[in-house]
């Protein structure tokens, strides 16, 4: 099945579009998913269907909730490190590699970046060769080099635990639904609400719409050519180039948000 996008700005009937696809999979007897950006737009949506009598058979779910399902259907089982145990661990493989000051804040940009090099798929190695080349160009910096080792050490530590992070078991359930696309079983997913979608959200549109071919419709506020969109242009192109179909463009004013 070819992935849906669906964009425009706010206000312009994306909402409907949305709704009216969610209708269109109950008739036709399926028991779609679709995934908002939280739980409060959870409830929204949940509260209009079940207004209209079209709750039964919808999962309203925030992106975890998605992944979550993605985890149970793919049989990913390993143990996984919990927020306040991953954070220990952090802040552990800093003051290993001697980092000083190892501050809150440092703690929370390392766990983004080692977050988003595992959604990535990004090895150790790749990484600190990426760096040794960025080194080579630019020269020396100490903090640079510190940031391969303070990834691989991180990655060491996850697997001495025998336990995965939450970005790890992300990508091993997409992964097995890569591998084993029935295993999704065809659910159809519908995405509403989201400002710009991260790397990890984008491989699960790709898996779940290009490789296991369940129904997936994206919408996403976006104007080519506008400046105050300019920075999901990048997300507009990679969804762009996922559907089989031209985006269908929604214009402003022609229904609730």
């Amino acid at each position: 099945m070819p992935i849906t996008l669906v964009t425009g700005p706010a206000n312009s009937g994306k909402a409907q579009l949305l709704m009216d696809a969610v209708r269109r999979h109950l008739a036709h007897g399926e028991e779609p998913l679709l995934v908002v950006p939280t739980g409060a737009d959870a409830e929204h949506y949940l509260r209009e269907l079940a207004a209209e009598g079209a709750a039964m058979g919808v999962r309203v779910e925030r992106f975890a909730g998605l992944i979550a399902e993605a985890v149970r259907r793919a049989g990913v089982s390993d143990a996984i490190l919990g927020g306040l145990a991953r954070e220990r661990v952090l802040v552990m493989v800093a003051s290993r590699a001697g980092v000083p000051a190892v501050a809150s804040g440092f703690v929370r940009a390392l766990g983004e970046l080692f977050g988003e090099l595992q959604a990535r798929r990004v090895t150790p190695a790749r990484f600190s060769d990426a760096l040794a080349r960025w080194l080579a160009t630019d020269g020396p910096s100490a903090s640079r080099a510190e940031l391969g080792t303070l990834y691989a050490e991180y990655r060491a530590t996850l697997e001495r635990l025998g336990r995965m992070d939450a970005e790890q078991r992300s990508v091993a359930a997409l992964d097995a639904l890569r591998r084993r696309p029935g295993l999704w079983g065809g659910t159809p997913v519908l995405f509403y609400g989201f400002d710009d979608l991260t790397s990890l959200q984008l491989d699960a549109i790709e898996t779940l719409g290009r490789v296991v071919a369940a129904p997936v419709t994206v919408s996403l506020a976006y104007e080519p050519g506008r400046a105050a969109f300019a920075g999901r242009a990048a997300t507009f192109q990679t969804l762009a180039a996922c559907s089989s179909r031209a985006p269908s463009t929604t214009r402003r004013g022609r229904a609730p948000r």
